[in-house]
């Protein structure tokens, strides 16, 4: 296929409180694609994370300034993560993606399955990354940053993301 492994399009349009939606090719090589098939939402999801961030430091949750290890202490996963591939980073750095963190390897074993989990949590997939963190400054896009900022989001309001989107960002 041109596309790699896209194998289908889901298109939806909201007018006018009216909902057009279709698809057209595979969920994947054995199933259909249908409107109810579950998508990733991948980066596009990032826009809304970083104004949920912004919208909790103006609230004052917490700062830019404030530090990673300080905002998940006491997180179940986070404690155990290896600190020189996830060292202590600001939200600001995070935000920016020029925290060094390095990026989840596609290559990791089990990662595309890790993720599928019906329970997953972003610390299952933080704990695949096995290269060690740079310094901070440049930049660099990283799925890390923003499984570290979800998780900040979450732990000082005791909400999950859904739930926060939903409540924050009307």
């Amino acid at each position: 296929s041109v596309y790699g492994d896209k194998m289908g399009l889901s298109v939806a349009v909201y007018q006018n409180g009216k909902l057009w939606s279709m698809t057209q090719g595979m969920a994947t090589i054995e199933r259909s694609l249908y409107v109810e098939t579950p998508f990733a939402v991948m980066s596009t999801s990032k826009t809304f994370l970083s104004a949920l961030i912004l919208s909790q430091i103006e609230k004052g949750l917490y700062q830019l300034d404030d530090r990673s290890s300080e905002l998940l202490s006491g997180i179940a996963g986070f404690e155990a993560l290896n600190k020189n591939i996830f060292p202590d980073r600001s939200v600001e750095e995070l935000l920016l993606h020029r925290s060094g963190l390095a990026a989840r390897s596609s290559k990791a074993a089990g990662s595309k399955e890790v993720m599928a989990m019906p329970n997953w949590r972003p610390v299952d997939t933080l704990a695949l990354v096995t290269d060690s963190a740079s310094t901070t400054g440049s930049f660099a896009y990283r799925n890390t940053n923003s499984w570290l900022l979800g998780m900040i989001a979450e732990n000082q309001t005791g909400e999950d993301l859904n739930t926060l989107y939903q409540n924050e960002l009307r």
